[in-house]
């Protein structure tokens, strides 16, 4: 091990005792605060770490550690620097169950008892399942606004946004919507959907993959002539979200337009649109009176299956569809409670998932799985990049 090193875990050692015992504040809003979540903060500004040469690749592995799992640079620090001293010792934890008195235990290891008291009233309040916004507000106190109305993140063609959003954020229309599997390249595609829509007077939602500039220039000429609301919206396949028209249509109660049903839009247009009142803003659309019947089968999948990434995924799902989102505002005068807020909903979501840890010797020991993997994971990755370190080439001006 050389010099250097030795000399960053024992710059790293003082810095988590600092940190453990509670020596360190930030300032903001002319309030000073202190929280176990702010390690990484921190150390990345601290003059001394920045003058060590293995600052970046430090950095880096403990910024993957906060994606990972928020807070848990420190524990990687820890960790990491009882491997370089010689003294990490893997200790053997029992998972456990995750009620009610664990998870308050836990979290209260990670924030003052004060926030975790009102994230588990907000909860209570929310139900377990629900989806927590946290906003900074002007209000006096904090107030939790209950939404039940599933929103999908798409955007309208960006050649409408200014024909309906110049003067308003958002629309609530009773409507008729078509979910399209599929990349409009002419408007004489959308013939029969636009003459239901003059016949019927009612407003047309289109959801679609994507739409040619020669389609949406004649499309707005078209609705001009024939005083037509048609509101086109975009939305290219994402590996991220594969399933986003699938849980649109699910939740309109419809099946979505595709050429791997062996569709056409001149055909099965009008046997696959959905009546609905929907509220519509220029990155998202909102479904009144949902169709749900999706989660049932959410719920099977998310029984069968132990991938980390796919059940985070089809409970993503399951959150949207089935809607229960809570905006919790904070007024600014407490405006530390809001990244405390946040940080124990993705906390208390990860736990949800990897599930809770207590120590064999010391039952009143409790740790989150998911941090303990991630900080012994990246110690170790770390331990050996700086071990086979021979020189570092630190570059000015």
């Amino acid at each position: 091990m050389s010099k250097s090193t030795l000399k960053l875990a024992y710059f790293l050692k003082k810095f988590n005792d600092n940190f453990k015992n509670n020596k360190m504040r930030y300032i903001s809003y002319r309030r000073v605060f202190s929280s176990n979540f702010n390690f990484f903060k921190h150390l990345s500004v601290n003059e001394d770490f920045q003058n060590l040469p293995e600052k970046d690749i430090v950095l880096n592995y403990f910024l993957k550690a906060e994606r990972l799992y928020p807070g848990s640079s420190y524990l990687t620090s820890v960790k990491l620097v009882e491997r370089i001293i010689g003294n990490y010792n893997k200790e053997k934890k029992n998972k456990t169950d995750i009620n009610i008195f664990n998870l308050e235990s836990y979290l209260k290891t990670k924030s003052k008892e004060e926030f975790v008291d009102i994230f588990l009233e907000i909860l209570r309040f929310s139900g377990p399942d629900s989806t927590i916004n946290c906003k900074a507000s002007n209000n006096t106190e904090i107030s939790v606004i209950k939404h039940n109305n599933p929103k999908f993140k798409i955007d309208i063609h960006e050649s409408f946004r200014n024909v309906y959003f110049t003067n308003q954020k958002e629309l609530t229309k009773n409507a008729i919507v078509s979910i399209m599997d599929v990349y409009i390249e002419r408007e004489s595609e959308l013939f029969v959907l636009l003459d239901y829509a003059k016949e019927n007077r009612v407003p047309l939602v289109l959801v679609c993959r994507g739409m040619s500039e020669y389609c949406a220039n004649h499309l707005k000429s078209i609705l001009l002539k024939n005083n037509l609301a048609v509101y086109p919206y975009i939305s290219k396949f994402n590996d991220e979200d594969p399933f986003l028209f699938d849980d649109l249509a699910s939740v309109l109660g419809v099946k979505k337009i595709s050429s791997e049903y062996g569709d056409t839009i001149n055909r099965n247009a009008i046997d696959k649109l959905s009546n609905k009142k929907v509220r519509i803003k220029p990155t998202e659309i909102e479904v009144f009176n949902p169709e749900k019947d999706i989660i049932k089968k959410l719920d099977e999948s998310l029984s069968k299956n132990n991938d980390e990434s796919i059940k985070t995924y089809l409970l993503k799902r399951k959150a949207r569809i089935k809607c229960n989102v809570n905006e919790v505002l904070i007024p600014y005068d407490k405006i530390e409670m809001l990244s405390e807020l946040k940080n124990l909903i993705l906390c208390y979501n990860r736990l949800l998932i990897s599930g809770i840890n207590k120590d064999n010797k010391s039952l009143e020991k409790i740790s989150s799985v998911k941090e303990e993997n991630v900080s012994d994971i990246l110690s170790e990755e770390l331990f050996n990049k700086l071990n086979v370190l021979g020189l570092v080439i630190k570059l000015k001006g």
